[in-house]
């Protein structure tokens, strides 16, 4: 290129200062976005705007533009965003912003400018439903690194928006004052002049309620005779209900009281005569107080009483027949339990006759036991039978047989015992029962007592 210029005829002095001016600087746009993304530093686009010619006070004017529209769009940046989203924490957003060159005041200033939208985040309109406590909300904007002015601002910006608190609605069932309802919405984050205003719509709704439900319970009863026009306005104004007001709802139950809301009023009248809350004079003085002449009143007084004494009656009969019912159940149980007792003591008898024949073989085979063992060592009667009972005992205790079991052995050993004295009966009672234990003995079964096959006689 110097060569070029050289042959035009360029002195070399102005050569190098040509081949600066030749390249096209950069254009106001490229300057401003290149400085909002951090790929320029306030020193580069001076020098930038420099090129293009500018004066310095122009230039400071316009880095001072500059450095507003980046700090506006840092607070528009998607990782900031995140940030008052509680998707992503504040040294992460900041590290990845100075990471793009943003310089660390600006992204201060970004981040304490956009902390009241934490007011609109999922963790606000939990806390503003109620599903999240004051203490909660509050630990979640301090974890997020939130300032502690932007807490309170946060915290009060949702506290106003909450139209819903269980002490409120303690408050409206009546199981706290006003004054603790207030102290409970206020701990938890709600301004006092919003709970004091929460308060005030609850009580006028609980007011309005019982009025309505108290000018309900006062049309009834003039409908149904209890109260004339001068009755039911007078109760209607001792209610807090306006003369006017009063005069006009009373006319308008007049216009209603037609022939068939008498005739359901009529009904009711006769419903309460048969179950003798009113007597037969009430029954007519209400009639004639919603319009029924004397003689229609004296008519419809008979066919009540006709159909009182007609239910009484049905009531009657299916009270006899219920307890008709009764009876007999009574009596198929009381056969049933009869039936049962006597199959027991059936039972019981067989049993005790049962026990009282193995006592007796029992004895039986005692018996034919000791007789064997005097007749064999001569030994006393009284001796060999203690002899015996000893014995059953220790082969009981010993091999775990039951009492028929070692009256067996012992009358199965007497028959192989050859000895001259008691005291060599053990040993052969011992052998015999060990035969017992091992089944070596065929013919015997546990708990029958036998000798050779055939039971004692």
């Amino acid at each position: 290129m110097k060569d070029a210029m050289t042959q035009d005829d360029i002195l070399p002095f102005w050569q190098d200062h040509f081949i600066a001016v030749s390249f096209r600087p950069m254009r106001l746009r490229d300057i401003r976005r290149s400085f909002q993304v951090g790929t320029l530093s306030d020193a580069d686009a001076a020098e930038q705007f420099q090129f293009l010619g500018y004066s310095d006070p122009t230039v400071a004017l316009m880095m001072d533009f500059l450095k507003r529209l980046r700090d506006r769009a840092v607070r528009t940046d998607p990782r900031i965003k995140q940030w008052y989203r509680f998707e992503r924490d504040r040294p992460s957003t900041v590290a990845a912003l100075i990471a793009d060159g943003i310089p660390a005041a600006t992204i201060d200033k970004a981040l304490l400018d956009v902390e009241p939208e934490f007011a609109k985040s999922v963790a606000a309109h939990a806390y503003i439903r109620g599903d999240l406590t004051k203490a909660s909300f509050e630990a979640l904007l301090n974890a997020a690194g939130v300032s502690a002015a932007g807490v309170v601002q946060v915290l009060r910006t949702a506290g106003l928006q909450r139209r819903d608190h269980d002490s409120l609605k303690n408050y409206e069932v009546g199981t706290v004052i006003d004054v603790d309802a207030i102290n409970d919405m206020v701990n938890d984050g709600i301004p006092v002049e919003v709970a004091s205003s929460l308060i005030r719509e609850a009580t006028g709704d609980i007011q309005r309620d019982f009025v309505r439900r108290c000018i309900a319970g006062i049309k009834r009863r003039f409908l149904l005779g209890e109260l004339d026009d001068a009755a039911a306005i007078a109760e209607l104004v001792a209610r807090g209900i306006t003369n006017p007001r009063s005069i006009m709802m009373v006319d308008w139950w007049n216009c209603e009281l037609k022939a068939s809301e008498k005739l359901v009023s009529a009904n009711t009248l006769c419903e309460w005569l048969g179950r003798g809350a009113i007597t037969a004079a009430d029954f007519l003085a209400r009639l004639d107080r919603i319009g029924f002449d004397a003689v229609d009143a004296a008519m419809m007084l008979e066919d009540c009483l006709i159909k009182i004494s007609a239910k009484r009656l049905k009531e009657a009969q299916k009270e006899a027949r219920d307890e008709a019912r009764d009876q007999a159940r009574i009596r198929r149980a009381t056969d049933r339990a009869a039936r049962e007792i006597a199959t027991t003591n059936r039972r019981l008898a067989a049993g005790r006759k049962t026990q009282a024949r193995n006592r007796i073989t029992r004895m039986k085979a005692l018996h034919r036991i000791v007789d064997k063992l005097t007749d064999k060592t001569g030994a006393d009667t009284g001796d060999a039978y203690a002899l015996v009972e000893s014995e059953i005992r220790r082969i009981q205790e010993e091999r775990g047989l039951t009492y028929d079991e070692a009256l067996q052995a012992l009358l199965l050993a007497t028959e192989e015992f050859t000895g001259v004295s008691l005291a060599e009966f053990p040993p052969i009672v011992t052998e015999v029962a060990t035969r017992i234990e091992e089944s070596e003995i065929p013919g015997t079964q546990p708990g029958e007592v036998t000798v050779n096959g055939q039971s004692p006689s």
